[in-house]
């Protein structure tokens, strides 16, 4: 975002009514684009692991678009990616979910990991990692194959009176607040660098 004046200012006298202008960071707004260029804006925010050619990517289409740029973006992000058109005062929210979704996801499970090779050490870091990361995919693949939900999923393994009922009950007031803290804190952030921002 610093840099987007600047590239603006530079690339302006070539952009037209006949380009579409696609942004990758949710700082800018797209009326920002349109009120700075006369080309059609539009906004894609990308996923890590689109490396892999999975999760999703967020569409967002300005007022100018076409539905043929519209079908371009789905086209083009559709092979590496399931796209999303979102409005875009839902971006944040959601690309905490999906842009940023791989940071906090993987943050969780490696405590997770890290926390069961504290209580038995017998177990390798290898080993662990790998228990995890397959239980992580698999409880994904159960849900897309059966279409549980993640509330199906937890009734079904944390069975009343059972371990991992007690585990859960540990789990419920820590969790309490805690998704709502992380989506606050990206949601300030980024109000902030657009407040500086200045194109």
């Amino acid at each position: 975002p610093p840099e987007t004046a600047g590239v603006l200012e530079e690339i302006g006298p070539y952009i037209t009514a006949d380009h579409l202008l696609v942004t990758i960071n949710n700082t800018v707004t797209l009326a920002m684009l349109e009120a700075r260029t006369p080309a059609r804006a539009a906004k894609v925010i990308p996923s890590v692991v689109h490396a892999v050619r999975r999760g999703v990517s967020l569409l967002v289409f300005g007022g100018r678009c076409t539905h043929r740029d519209r079908a371009l973006l789905m086209r083009l992000m559709g092979a590496v990616s399931r796209p999303f058109v979102v409005p875009e005062e839902a971006v944040r929210t959601a690309s905490d979910l999906t842009a940023c979704g791989p940071a906090f996801l993987s943050l969780v499970l490696h405590a997770m990991a890290e926390a069961a090779r504290g209580k038995a050490p017998a177990l390798s870091r290898e080993a662990v990692m790998a228990m995890v990361r397959e239980t992580a995919r698999a409880t994904c693949e159960l849900m897309e194959q059966t279409g549980y939900d993640f509330a199906d999923v937890a009734a079904r393994v944390a069975t009343p009176g059972g371990v991992a009922a007690a585990g859960v009950d540990a789990l419920h007031p820590r969790l309490d607040g805690f998704w709502e803290a992380v989506l606050a804190a990206t949601a300030a952030h980024e109000a902030a660098k657009r407040a500086q921002l200045v194109l």
